[in-house]
This record gives structure tokens, C-alpha cells and sequence, in this order.
């Protein structure tokens, strides 16, 4: 069983998340998960596999300048693929309640 604290937790991530993304809400309590809606990675993707490919020329190429905005780029679409999926699962690196214990 859980306990009153565990219980009103729950029902504010549930009314959280069914405001952020009443389908996605749904699709959990039917046990049929839909993908979450504001789930953008696509573009971010094919931005680090262009950025990829452009790496991989400059270094077939030997062009130093390139190699090196490339290389920005393709951490920088890392970084934003790992924003978006933090994002897209109402994930956080810091808890917002602390256990009692």
C-alpha cells in the first residue's frame, strides 16, 4: 500500500502530465502508450547525421576549419537530441520532492 505523501505524488504527476499531454496521459492509463506529441527529434537527428557526414568529408579532406565547425555542430545536435528527449518524457535531473527517510 502506499502512503497518503506516495498517493497525492502520483495524482500531481498524473495532473501533470494529462496537462501537458492529455493523449499521451490516455495512451498510459490504457496501457497503449502513444508516442508524447511534442516529440521532435527527427530534424535533430538528420542534423547530426549531416553534420556527421560533413565531418567525415573534412577529415578525408584534411580541412582543419571545417573538421572543427563540424565538430561543434555535431555536439551541439547531441546536446539538443538529449534536451529533447529530457524534455519530451517530462524527465529532470533534480527531484522535486525528497523521500522521508
Amino acid at each position: 500500500m502506499l502512503s497518503m505523501g506516495d498517493r497525492r505524488r502520483l495524482e500531481e504527476i498524473e495532473s501533470l502530465t494529462r496537462a501537458a499531454d492529455p493523449d499521451f496521459a490516455d495512451g498510459l492509463r490504457d496501457w497503449d502508450p502513444v508516442p508524447p506529441r511534442d516529440d521532435r527529434r527527427a530534424p535533430v537527428v538528420a542534423l547530426g547525421i549531416g553534420t556527421a557526414l560533413v565531418l567525415l568529408v573534412a577529415t578525408l579532406a584534411g580541412n582543419l576549419v571545417v573538421m572543427l565547425g563540424a565538430f561543434i555542430g555535431l555536439v551541439c545536435a547531441v546536446v539538443k537530441y538529449r534536451v529533447c528527449v529530457r524534455r519530451s518524457h517530462l524527465w529532470s535531473r533534480e527531484a522535486r520532492w525528497r523521500p522521508r527517510w
